[in-house]
């Protein structure tokens, strides 16, 4: 039994929403000058859709092989 595709969009926008809740921990500001504002939020993006993806794709998989 497949994973049915409405529970992976799903589990992608609620992996991506809790690792940009998540990055807001991250003081941004280390990392880039605080002239470079839309840059700022360019990085957040990308690396929150990043690492939305990524787990969300790992918590698919699991459940997967678990449903096997």
């Amino acid at each position: 039994m497949d994973f049915p595709a409405w529970a992976k969009i799903v589990t992608y926008f609620l992996s991506i929403a809790l690792v940009g809740y998540v990055l807001i921990a991250v003081d941004w500001t280390k990392i880039i000058r605080t002239t470079h504002k839309s840059f700022g939020i360019v990085l957040y993006i990308i690396v929150s859709l990043a690492l939305g993806y990524g787990l969300g794709s790992l918590v698919v998989e699991i459940v997967s092989l678990a449903i096997q």
